[in-house]
């Protein structure tokens, strides 16, 4: 277990190794050295076990998403499903951080910055492989 401080001011935690190295603080740079991939065996070598694992969660979520489009569901509409889980799921992970509803609500705005500033980041560098090696020819 390793400590280190949220963004969030108000509560320092202790996390465990993969929230640790990914989640919060090196989500950015994992992005930077990740190659678009479909499976997680074609990695770039010198990919860390924690790396493989942080991708291969990040690829469930895909699969999943991916499995529920069909002819009823278009993938917009899956992907809006995609993001309400996560800012659900992030809304609970940032109020496991707080003492009380009061603090919380004071942080509100830095806790949604940090959010979005991370989702931008990184929906930038997919947006920017995706323009470089997305067959648009289909």
């Amino acid at each position: 277990m390793v400590k280190f401080f949220l963004p969030f001011k108000y509560k320092q935690v202790i996390l465990g190794y993969y929230y640790k190295e990914f989640y919060y603080n090196a989500l950015v740079s994992i992005i930077t050295k990740i190659k678009y991939h479909s499976e997680i065996n074609t990695l770039f070598k010198g990919t860390t076990m924690a790396e493989k694992e942080f991708l291969k969660r990040a690829d469930a979520h895909i699969h999943l998403a991916n499995d529920q489009i069909s002819q009823e569901l278009s993938p917009g509409e899956v992907s809006s499903s995609f993001m309400y889980g996560a800012a659900r799921f992030n809304a609970w992970v940032a109020a496991c951080e707080f003492e009380s509803a009061e603090a919380m609500a004071e942080a509100k705005g830095e806790v949604v910055d940090y959010f979005v500033d991370k989702y931008k980041t990184v929906l930038e560098e997919h947006l920017k492989n995706h323009i470089e090696t997305f067959d648009f020819s289909k």
